[in-house]
């Protein structure tokens, strides 16, 4: 399992996700990830997944408690490109209820820039 972050837009960070979130893959990442997401209050978060290939619940997991962990600070994580079988995944748990999916970037990036940012 491999990770990626990087800017894209003002207020918008792209992490790329690709290979297997097994129980290998997940625990090669996961500290890393959520390091990174919750590194700053009022974070935008986009989750890229379409290189991954396989979503066990230990990925779910994961991926929820990283969207969780950031809306606590006041942000907010979408899910990007999901290959079918993942998006399977996350509609059959009921995850793509609570977190937005989108299919282009440039979409989720204008939601995200959108919504308003608290002050302190």
């Amino acid at each position: 399992m491999e990770i990626t972050f990087e800017q894209t837009h003002d207020n918008v960070q792209l992490i790329r996700l690709n290979g297997r979130m097994d129980i290998e893959g997940t625990d090669h990442i996961e500290g890393r990830l959520t390091a990174h997401a919750l590194t700053l209050d009022y974070a935008r978060i986009i989750i890229d997944l379409a290189k991954v290939t396989y979503l066990a619940s230990i990925g779910l997991g994961c991926l929820v408690r990283t969207a969780q962990g950031v809306e606590r600070r006041k942000g907010k994580v979408v899910f990007l490109s999901p290959q079918p079988l993942v998006a399977k995944v996350l509609a059959e748990s009921g995850v793509s209820q609570r977190v937005r999916i989108f299919d282009a970037l440039e979409a989720a990036a204008e939601f995200l820039e959108r919504l308003p940012q608290e002050e302190d």
